[in-house]
């Protein structure tokens, strides 16, 4: 195997990586979700609740209030599946429980009502997002049946940084601002690999070194050519 085959090779072993974050982005999309959700019965049930007067117990709603006649904590049975939401003492909805299309949920809320933390489980696996003061998520922990990933988004919401161990490959993954891929540090089976890549996704630099033969540099064309490598 000559040097430029041995880095296609290498390549081939990244981009397989590639996919499998992918697809474990649309996992994390499901947690996502769960937020809307969790609006959409606010909506529908806020202002029934809002109105009501006295202890209610019914057979799809029961409210909690506390001595001054606020409601502090409602359960609801919608078209969507059961929820718990807990108030704060000026009406805030705090926390929200939830189960929908069988996906378990739980949102904590700043005094803002914003959901700042959101928990799911999903049928690809469980998730973590942190979001800031404007609810943009920023950090995301997924675990899913490829393995476990950290996501690190900037003020847009676009995901800049990943840490990632999916089908027993470790690989931390930085993008620009568009969320494309730039860098990346990966343990393939072959070996660790730096991988530097253009605005088009084209890997342009590659450093590696492997245990069958010694740790070599490529560089790439435009048209995903070998222009120079070493050794």
């Amino acid at each position: 195997m000559n040097t430029e085959e041995r880095f296609n090779k290498l390549e081939k072993e990244l981009d397989s990586a590639k996919r499998l974050t992918r697809r474990l982005m649309v996992g994390v999309g499901v947690v996502l979700g769960m937020s809307v959700l969790f609006f959409s019965i606010l909506a529908m049930t806020g202002v029934v609740y809002s109105q009501e007067e006295g202890k209610v117990v019914r057979a799809k709603d029961f409210l909690v209030e506390d001595d001054q006649g606020r409601v502090r904590a409602a359960l609801t049975v919608s078209t969507e599946g059961p929820a718990l939401f807990l108030y704060d003492e000026k009406g805030e909805v705090r926390a929200g429980l939830m189960v929908t299309q069988k996906i378990p949920g739980l949102s904590l809320y700043d005094e803002k009502g914003i959901a700042r933390v959101s928990l799911a489980v999903s049928t690809k696996g469980p998730g973590l997002i942190l979001r800031d003061e404007k609810g943009k998520p920023r950090t995301m922990l997924a675990m899913s049946p490829e393995g476990p990933s950290l996501f690190l988004s900037d003020e847009m919401g676009i995901v800049r940084a990943s840490l990632e161990m999916l089908k027993e490959i470790p690989g931390l993954f930085l993008g620009d601002e568009k969320g494309q891929p730039s860098a990346s540090l990966s343990v393939i089976k072959e070996g660790p690999a730096l991988v530097m890549t253009d605005k088009k996704g084209t890997p342009r630099v590659m450093l590696h070194a492997t245990e069958d033969i010694e740790p070599g540099l490529a560089v790439w064309g435009p048209d995903a050519n070998v222009i120079w490598s070493a050794p």
